[in-house]
């Protein structure tokens, strides 16, 4: 079995602010986002992913159908929105 971690870097939901003060989160940009994940993934081919950062459910589905992992796990988020998952 083959693992990896990954730190996502804050995955936000697009119109979202990734950070105090920054731009917003486009569609653009976490489209973007996604698709360099998922190529970095997919080049790695891990059985099972832990990632932190996680500020999005929507983009976390969308990341995990594009890398063709079956399930899920998204822990509670902390007081800022930002969790930890395992796909």
């Amino acid at each position: 079995m083959k693992l990896a971690t990954y730190n996502v870097k804050d995955l936000f939901d697009p119109g979202t602010f990734p950070s105090p003060g920054g731009r917003p989160m486009t569609a653009e940009m976490a489209s973007g986002k996604r698709e360099a994940l998922a190529r970095r993934l997919l080049a790695a081919a891990p059985d099972v992913v832990a990632l932190q950062e996680i500020a999005s459910r929507k983009e976390l589905e969308r990341l995990r159908d594009r890398i063709g992992l079956p399930h899920m796990l998204l822990a509670d988020a902390d007081e800022r929105g930002i969790a930890s998952a395992i796909l």
